[in-house]
């Protein structure tokens, strides 16, 4: 076999859009770029990856991969929204471009000779938007996006008032300079892609300060203003990303909720509060798309029946307007969510053997428990309410049954699943309900249903002392003792 040492000579051939047309910023939701991947000469097997990158409306990356062989054309199709990364990976380097719907994107792979007989594989690009992200990257070390100073602001969490003054001064100087490095080299760039990159830059950085801004607000400090020396409202922007990435946390993160809520309660009570912020803030076309974004990044995220539930209530209730295109984006979105719901619940069906789902609730006088502290013992598990009739008549069953099992390695925790907390404590005092008594705050209730598949209550389950499902709907305690007498001892 001939011996391939990998040198990569870059020239991409772009047909299509990079050769100087403009681009308008509107979104094109139905936008469709290919990749040509043209082998020219016998090649031995050498794969090569090609990655697309999308950030709007939510976070993606698809990958395709494939083999590259004697004269074979390969060929990946991307649905795109706006401008988008595009890159190759092929052993181990790495070469970024940009494309735009309706973008062909062609490149050559081909032979070297060397003048010793061996053979250096050519990966050939001729792009202008290419050329200036690898001169980018070797004036600055990296992509903007992974440059050390992005690393640093957003590992660092300043926790004086100076120290944040720092850390905006370090990040603007960053983005002072990757904008003096466009401007300088702008002649040879497609106007698009400058408009497009120059707003990357900005609202990145704007991005990194408002979570330098969020840590320090995390501490207490009050008195600080948020930085924001960008337009909120910016039409020329809708293009970027990273504009729907900053307009998205500024929404969410400068804002409070309650504090009880955790998960998917509460980053539906966020996005509700950002739909009616949002109102104030943009109008017209950018309005409408952050109204996507929202609806789309929510089916993105999510991941049970519930959620899905909360995310289809706050489309109806949200009311936005929006085309048939968009809607049938959205809706293509939910679709792909639901089917990999439908397999993550094929592969994590709560069943013996399986972790216990994981909680952290307090107790009448205050104290917070989590399923961990009661390892090495065996867990009789309760689920009840304070307005449910039958839970309050087996209180006296479930009494019986602790005082049966006293001094034996079992913890009966009783559960209530609603936050009526002083009719929670009476009914305890009244009824001297045994065991470990915890109640739900915020959305822990709607949690348990989910995670432990409570259709009614009241509801038992086993869990053993290494912390794993022996039964998830188990007998109730008139008809269990024996179960679990025969589990201590095996």
């Amino acid at each position: 076999m001939r011996e391939l040492v990998v040198f990569i000579s870059a020239l991409v051939l772009l047909a299509g859009c990079n050769g100087g047309k403009e681009y308008s910023p509107e979104i094109d939701f139905g936008g469709v770029a290919y990749i040509k991947v043209i082998v020219q000469d016998d090649l031995d097997s050498v794969r090569m990856d090609i990655n697309h990158s999308s950030y709007y409306p939510a976070q993606s990356c698809l990958i395709h991969r494939f083999t590259l062989v004697h004269k074979r054309v390969c060929e990946a199709r991307y649905r795109i929204t706006r401008p988008e990364q595009v890159w190759f990976q092929f052993r181990d380097t790495v070469y970024t471009s940009y494309m735009i719907p309706g973008d062909t994107l062609v490149a050559r792979v081909g032979l070297d000779k060397a003048g010793d007989g061996s053979s250096n594989i050519s990966f050939h690009i001729d792009d202008p938007i290419f050329a200036f992200l690898q001169n980018e990257r070797r004036e600055f070390g990296c992509f903007y996006t992974q440059s050390p100073i992005a690393i640093t602001a957003f590992n660092t969490q300043p926790e004086t008032e100076r120290q944040f003054k720092d850390a905006v001064k370090r990040i603007d100087q960053a983005g002072k300079e990757r904008l003096e490095f466009l401007q300088k080299n702008s002649n040879n760039l497609p106007g698009w892609f400058c408009d497009f990159y120059e707003n990357e830059i900005s609202y990145f950085s704007a991005h990194m300060k408002f979570f330098q801004y969020y840590y320090l607000k995390d501490r207490n400090l009050k008195g600080i203003p948020m930085p924001c020396d960008v337009k909120i409202y910016n039409p020329e922007a809708v293009s970027s990303p990273i504009y729907w990435r900053f307009i998205s946390d500024y929404l969410l993160l400068s804002d409070t909720v309650d504090d009880r809520l955790i998960g998917s309660p509460r980053l539906m009570a966020y996005y509700s509060k950002a739909s009616h912020n949002i109102n104030s803030l943009l109008k017209g076309k950018v309005l409408e798309y952050f109204n996507v974004y929202l609806l789309y990044d929510l089916y993105y995220r999510f991941d049970t029946r519930r959620e899905f539930q909360l995310a289809d209530s706050f489309r109806v209730a949200s009311g936005f307007r929006l085309t048939p295109l968009q809607e049938s984006y959205i809706d293509e979105r939910r679709s792909e969510s639901v089917k990999k719901l439908g397999k993550l619940e094929d592969e994590n069906r709560l069943k013996p053997g399986s972790e216990a789902p994981y909680f952290y609730l307090k107790d009448t006088a205050g104290v917070f428990h989590t399923l961990s502290d009661y390892r090495g013992k065996l867990i009789y598990l309760h689920f009840w309410a304070t307005w449910c009739g039958p839970c309050l008549e087996e209180i006296p069953l479930l009494n019986t049954l602790a005082e049966n099992l006293s001094g034996k390695p079992v913890e009966i925790i009783n559960i209530c699943l609603d936050d009526e907390y002083e009719k929670w404590k009476s009914i305890i005092e009244n009824e001297k309900l045994r065991g470990t008594n915890l109640i739900c705050t915020g959305n822990w209730a709607a949690d348990f249903q989910e995670k432990y598949a409570v259709r009614g209550i009241p509801h038992y389950a086993i869990i053993d002392a290494d912390g794993l499902i022996i039964s998830e709907n188990c007998e109730r305690p008139d008809k269990v003792y024996e179960r679990l007498l025969t589990l201590i001892h095996k």
